[in-house]
């Protein structure tokens, strides 16, 4: 559980379900994996060389990416309360990747990636990259997906340069801003990760929080200000066309996978 060490505006509130350490918490989330990994770990019977000391809050979290070509996430419905301006999760990065995203495209372009990324996309862009995809869904409909969302804003971060797994650190989302506000309303949250065909990168994500404000505070045990995200500005998608109108590359129309980039020994730990 996150203890502030002073009192803030960026107390943060675990949203329900957010700490992963119970079944029920964790079958409120839909998870996701091109290559069908399970995402949910227990550090305690199967940890991650890589991670020191675990979890941030003990037991479980969730590992996204780790593999080539994959692409990961998880996701589920929440309603915002009307007195929080942003959501965040704690998260450590580990990349061997020297490229980064946000060298290679612009904002909106990555953001469209984020959404849109399918298998025959990971290497046309050629890059690692995570982020917090924000989904206002229709009526009766939950999810990320084009025919499930009327709004989304996506805020991505580069998983590169990162060969020793960073400490933990808070990635926080706005919750209102130009075109859109999420406060008080019923939407989809999203933390996914994308790897292309070389040199993998991991995300681990433990507690998502509601925070009243940035995260400019210290909390027990995690350094915020050296958490290794390069993040990107917040995108608002509004209309599938978006991903042509950011003038993304066109994906081939098959992509065959090498299972030797599929191999990772890391991944495989498991």
């Amino acid at each position: 559980t996150l203890t502030p060490t002073s009192t803030s505006t960026a107390t943060p509130e675990i949203i329900p379900g957010g700490d992963f350490d119970s079944e029920i918490a964790r079958i409120s989330w839909t998870e996701f994996s091109l290559k069908d990994y399970p995402l949910f770990f227990d550090d305690k019977a199967a940890q991650p060389p890589y991670i020191s000391g675990g979890s941030f809050s003990p037991d479980w979290a969730v590992w996204l990416g780790g593999d080539d070509n994959e692409i990961s996430y998880i996701e589920g419905q929440v309603t915002v309360p009307t007195n929080r301006n942003y959501v965040g999760h704690v998260v450590k990065l580990q990349s061997y990747d020297t490229v980064c995203a946000s060298s290679k495209y612009n904002d909106l372009t990555l953001a469209g990636h984020l959404r849109y990324a399918s298998a025959n996309t990971l290497n046309v862009f050629g890059v690692d990259i995570g982020g917090m995809l924000i989904c206002e869904n229709y009526s009766g409909r939950a999810g990320c997906g084009s025919a499930d969302a009327v709004r989304v804003l996506v805020t991505g971060y580069d998983l590169c340069n990162v060969p020793d797994a960073t400490g933990w650190g808070i990635f926080a989302v706005p919750l209102f801003g130009p075109g859109y506000d999420f406060r008080g309303k019923t939407v989809t949250l999203q933390i996914k990760a994308l790897t292309d065909a070389q040199l993998s990168s991991s995300v681990f994500v433990d507690d998502v929080v509601w925070l009243d404000g940035p995260p400019t505070t210290v909390v027990t045990g995690l350094n915020i200000q050296s958490a290794g995200l390069q993040t990107l500005a917040p995108v608002l998608l509004t209309d599938p066309e978006i991903f042509k109108a950011a003038g993304l590359p066109v994906p081939p129309e098959k992509v065959t996978l090498s299972s030797a980039n599929a191999s990772n020994a890391y991944r495989k730990s498991r």
